[in-house]
Formats: C-alpha cells, sequence, structure tokens
C-alpha cells in the first residue's frame, strides 16, 4: 500500500498524464492526422486519441459538423468506430443533436460500430412517417446492419413496449454506483456537444 506521499506524487502524476494526453491542442493535432497519406501517422493519431479518452467526442463532433472539413469526415468517422469502447455511450446522446447532417453520420457510425445500445434510439427514426426520408432509410439500414431486421411499425411498437417494461421494472442500460447512481451522456445544445450526466 502506497504511503500518503506516494499516493499524493501518483496522483499529481496521473493528473499531469491526463492534462497532455486530454489537451485540446493535441486531440485536434491527432484527428487532423487521421486524413494523412502515411498509414503509420494515421495508426498513431488513433492510438494518441485513445489515450486521451471521452476527452475525444466532441472535438470529433465538432470536426464532423464543419462543412469546409467534408475531406476529413470518412476518417473521423472511421476512428469513431474503431474506438468503439470508449465513443459508443457519449455517441448516443450525440443523435439528439438538432444538426440533421451530423445526426446522419451519427446513425451511420453507430451502424458500422454494430452498437446494440443504439437500436431503442434509431426505432423511432427508422418507422415515424414524420422523419425525413434520408435519414429514415438511414436509421433503418443500421438497425438491420445491427439487429439483422428493419422493423415495421408493428414490431417497433412491441419492441418499444417491452423497452418501456424493462424500464419500468428498473432494468436500466446504465450501470449503477456503489451510491445506486448512474452516469450517462446528453446532448448539450449550449455547448453543441456531449455532457456526462450522474443521477
Amino acid at each position: 500500500e502506497l504511503q500518503p506521499e506516494g499516493k499524493q506524487a501518483a496522483d499529481m502524476l496521473l493528473a499531469a498524464t491526463q492534462r497532455f494526453t486530454q489537451g485540446s491542442e493535441r486531440i485536434e493535432a491527432a484527428i487532423k492526422e487521421l486524413s494523412s497519406q502515411d498509414n503509420r501517422t494515421r495508426q498513431d493519431a488513433v492510438e494518441k486519441l485513445a489515450q486521451a479518452g471521452t476527452a475525444i467526442v466532441n472535438p470529433m463532433l465538432h470536426a464532423l459538423a464543419d462543412r469546409s472539413r467534408q475531406a476529413e469526415h470518412p476518417q473521423i468517422r472511421t476512428a469513431l468506430v474503431q474506438l468503439a469502447g470508449t465513443t459508443e455511450l457519449p455517441l448516443l446522446a450525440a443523435i439528439d443533436t438538432p444538426d440533421s447532417e451530423l445526426k446522419k453520420q451519427m446513425i451511420a457510425v453507430l451502424g458500422l460500430m454494430g452498437s446494440l445500445r443504439s437500436a431503442v434510439y434509431l426505432v423511432r427514426p427508422a418507422v415515424d412517417a414524420g422523419t425525413p426520408a434520408e435519414l429514415r432509410q438511414l436509421a433503418a439500414a443500421a438497425l438491420q446492419k445491427i439487429t439483422g431486421t428493419a422493423p415495421d411499425l408493428y414490431e417497433a411498437e412491441k419492441y418499444l413496449t417491452r423497452q418501456i417494461a424493462k424500464l419500468m421494472w428498473g432494468d436500466v442500460p446504465f450501470i449503477k454506483d456503489a451510491l445506486n447512481q448512474v452516469q450517462f451522456w446528453s446532448w448539450d445544445p449550449a455547448a453543441q456537444g456531449v455532457v456526462r450526466v450522474t443521477m
């Protein structure tokens, strides 16, 4: 067991490491390196982004929302899929963006990830006649890839009814901590990004 001085030194080292790996300039540089012609540079960029954890999500979302950076978008989407263990949960919240182009990209990324958690978020846009046709088709295609089927209105209603019943019985899709609190991600309109919420 570490002595108090050793623990303090370890905490300081960890904090310094996090400041370095999660620095906005380092993350932005790594995002740009994803589009490098050099394969090794692209792989190094993915490794740098992996080290930064969830701090990468909002800068990557902002890059995807930037129409002047469209040439970078395919590589950014690929990296989000490669980093699914870190990015999946925040990206579920990003589906709530009012930016329809960004929303389409989030649905496509979650579909490529094979994100089972995203199914409940994709059912409505896949079957709602009020959803723009392109978005509805994209959500249906993502569900087809994830679950093996694109539901019709009847199947969607049955699925959502089952999900509601699970929630009513306390089967929440979040992990509770020792204090019986859960953490999840939410879209923050003011920040135009996702934020972690504890309840």
